[in-house]
């Protein structure tokens, strides 16, 4: 049944649609002061990321009837950016290092906070490798599990082993060498995490044959990295001249290595990089050895700059200068950090084995200085007379080895602060190092009337061989001990074996 109105019925009824209308038209304008944002609701609230993880925040907004707003504008301001990146979608992302923070969510005047905990994840493991251990002596290795962004992880403990028939090492890291010379594994794990680490049993040369190799010029100083790079410095190059073992092949020089002539050059412990300073051009460079290049310079270091040696850490380089002062170089910041006035120059530098103590030999002042290798101050000088040069020490630290260049190798009691015994050598002793078996020393003659290189038994000092080199100056070793590079005046190197 269908409605119908009387007329007097539409005089009613016109006042009643004109209410409605203004009604609805009254709504259509509240409409924009309606949608504005009242409530900013985010999941999750809290946030648990892994170290450089991701994760989104999905973010509702209503206006104050509680009516959600579709597209709503949004703004995300991390709490602290070098924790934490939000992009404009609302993607959460750690940047790296472990922390709390927060992520403040606007929209309007309305808002809200997630907390965000970045926790460590184990990624490596640091531990000294390649390692070196003496034929019947033991070494203690250390692990220290790093994060993502390499920062220690204390409470993680790493574990070592290994199946190798040569060595033994226990789960906490004592390795201990049987006695066979070689190339060992020992597996360091923990958790998910693990590496290995190579581990020698030094050896030396048989020292009865040798190669001369023809580089760009001659050489002065030579280093050999863990893993057979060899870099020598040369009177004729303003680059380090490179050659790799055992193919004993020339390599790719250096470019623009050194700005000036350098007198030596030293590798990290694991071969990663190589440290060049200038004999007077003021800056030390530092080399990528993988990429065979130039990297970085320390500036300023207003001295001539005659010997080097890279702390056991490899954050520290020590380069001794002319006017009597000890450079202490950060690698990191690439700044000098200390000048340490030493009372004579140091044209040679050597640690000891426990790395407490610094060697340093100065022909002009006729001395060999003990330096602490924590404050670089000298702690005592050993009157060695003549004109000290090459240095090296024994392994239970007890005996420094001295080339003289006025015609010997003396024994220096470190303990009793004595001379112990000499060996007359003619053709000006200059060089000097030792095996890494610790078996011999090795000692440069490099007197235009002899020019060869000593052989000498460390124990006994006598000499067991001499080998030819032209005009030899310094003498470095493989890893494994097996050949000897010999920086030589005219050629290049020579290589015995």
């Amino acid at each position: 049944m269908g409605l119908t109105f009387r007329h007097s019925d539409r005089s009613m009824l016109l006042p009643v649609l004109w209410w409605l209308a203004v009604a609805c038209g009254s709504s259509e304008a509240a409409g924009p002061a309606a949608s504005a944002a009242a409530k900013v609701v985010v999941t999750p609230m809290s946030v648990s990321l892994s170290q450089l993880a991701s994760t989104p925040l999905t973010v509702h907004v209503f206006d104050e009837r509680g009516h959600e707003i579709a597209n709503p504008s949004l703004t995300y301001t991390p709490g602290d950016p070098a924790v934490v990146s939000v992009s404009v979608s609302g993607g959460v992302t750690s940047k790296g290092p472990a922390g709390s923070t927060s992520v403040l969510v606007r929209s309007d005047t309305a808002s809200a906070t997630v907390r965000v905990t970045v926790t460590q994840v184990p990624t490596s493991i640091q531990t000294r490798n390649p390692l070196r251990v003496l034929s019947g002596s033991s070494i203690q290795l250390e692990g220290t599990v790093l994060d993502a962004v390499k920062v220690p992880m204390p409470s993680e403990v790493v574990v070592f082993s290994s199946t190798a028939s040569g060595i033994t090492v226990t789960g906490s890291g004592l390795v201990t060498s049987l006695g066979p010379t070689g190339t060992y594994t020992v597996r360091a794990n923990s958790g998910s995490v693990s590496t290995n680490v190579l581990v020698v049993v030094p050896t030396h040369p048989v020292g009865t044959q040798w190669t001369n190799v023809a580089l760009q010029s001659g050489s002065w100083g030579v280093a050999v990295s863990p893993f057979g790079v060899a870099y020598l410095t040369g009177p004729g190059a303003l680059a380090l001249l490179r050659m790799n073992l055992p193919s004993l092949l020339p390599q790719p020089t250096v470019p623009g290595t050194l700005p000036n002539l350098a007198f030596e050059v030293a590798f990290s412990s694991d071969g990663a990089y190589a440290f060049a300073p200038s004999l007077s051009a003021s800056s030390m460079s530092i080399v990528d050895v993988a990429a065979n290049q130039v990297v970085g310079r320390v500036m300023n270091i207003p001295d001539d700059q005659r010997s080097v040696a890279v702390a056991g850490s490899d954050s520290i380089v020590l380069v001794g200068g002319g006017s009597d002062t000890l450079y202490v170089i950060n690698v990191h910041s690439r700044t000098i950090v200390q000048r340490t006035n030493l009372g004579h120059h140091a044209n040679a530098l050597v640690f000891s084995p426990d790395g407490r103590k610094l060697y340093g030999s100065s022909p002009e002042g006729h001395v060999v200085m003990e330096i602490d290798a924590s404050s670089y101050g000298v702690v005592r000088t050993f009157p060695v007379g003549g004109q000290p040069q090459g240095i090296a020490i024994s392994p239970d630290g007890a005996r420094l080895y001295v080339a003289n260049e006025l015609g010997w190798v003396l024994v220096w009691d470190v303990v009793a602060n004595v001379a112990q015994d000499s060996v007359a050598l003619p053709g000006g002793p200059f060089g000097l190092a030792m095996t890494p078996d610790a078996a011999q020393l090795y000692v440069t003659l490099p007197d235009t009337t002899t020019t060869r290189v000593a052989i000498l038994d460390r124990l006994t000092l006598g000499v067991l061989r001499f080998v030819p080199v032209p005009a030899p100056r310094r003498v470095a070793f493989s890893f494994l001990g097996d050949l000897a590079v010999v920086a030589n005046g005219t050629s290049g190197a020579t290589v015995i074996q």
